[in-house]
């Protein structure tokens, strides 16, 4: 997972996800994340207003993109400078046989002048 570091502002974001396996790898939409903060060399969660969304799932096929737009401010406001990382959960498999990992991916804010 990666951050498209050019669309990136204190509002908004796109994320993508690349699977390289030969398996399908199954993620929740664009509202379904995490963030954290880095301060003073430690990672914080990044507390959240009230959201809704959708509970939508995608399958992510070998060598082929998904890209999510995510609405930061919805959630968070306009987010400060600083260093972030997304993260994400996604699932390999179903019942019984699911793996779940979580995928991150870090990201420099900019002040914005």
């Amino acid at each position: 997972m990666t951050v498209v570091q050019d669309t990136v502002s204190p509002r908004t974001m796109t994320m993508q996800i690349l699977n390289t396996t030969d398996r399908k790898i199954y993620c929740g939409n664009d509202a379904v994340y995490e963030l954290q903060a880095e301060r003073w060399g430690k990672w914080y969660q990044v507390e959240s207003g009230p959201y809704d969304y959708f509970s939508e799932a995608y399958v992510c096929q070998k060598n082929v993109p998904l890209e999510q737009y995510i609405n930061l401010e919805k959630r968070y406001g306009a987010l400060s400078a600083g260093r972030y990382r997304i993260i994400k959960e996604v699932s390999i498999g179903s019942g019984d046989t699911r793996q779940a990992f979580l995928l991150a991916a870090e990201f420099n804010m900019e002040e914005r002048r």
